[in-house]
């Protein structure tokens, strides 16, 4: 997502009018959330050109917070063959004076442990 690619379905597009093996689409918990359909739609769509997922909730305070559930997303990751890592976004630390408060590494564990248990 960007400026200029504000849905996963733009992304998809772009990727497949550059056509080039080093140009892949990065999606984001964070904002998948925000999507008009569902998380797991998106990643199917995006299929072999899904290059990185960002693990993130909706709240931005990692992938055990809020209401975006991973469970269909990990099963969607599966179906498309994705054998790459999940990394793990936490928008609070860059957009929230509350921040200073925020223990990522806390953040980190419990995101972990909650996409573990989701296998």
């Amino acid at each position: 997502y960007s400026n200029f690619i504000t849905t996963a379905r733009e992304a998809v597009e772009f990727v497949e009018e550059v056509d080039h093996p080093n140009v892949g689409v990065a999606l984001d918990g964070f904002h998948l959330a925000r999507e008009d359909r569902p998380p797991a739609e998106c990643i199917q769509e995006a299929g072999d050109n899904l290059a990185h997922l960002h693990s993130d909730g909706n709240t931005g305070r990692g992938a055990a917070a809020g209401t975006l559930d991973y469970a269909p997303i990990l099963k969607a990751l599966s179906k498309v063959g994705y054998e790459g890592y999940l990394s793990l976004e936490i928008h609070e630390l860059i957009f929230d004076e509350v921040s200073k408060t925020i223990d990522p590494v806390a953040i980190a564990e419990e995101s972990l442990t909650h996409l573990r248990s989701l296998r």
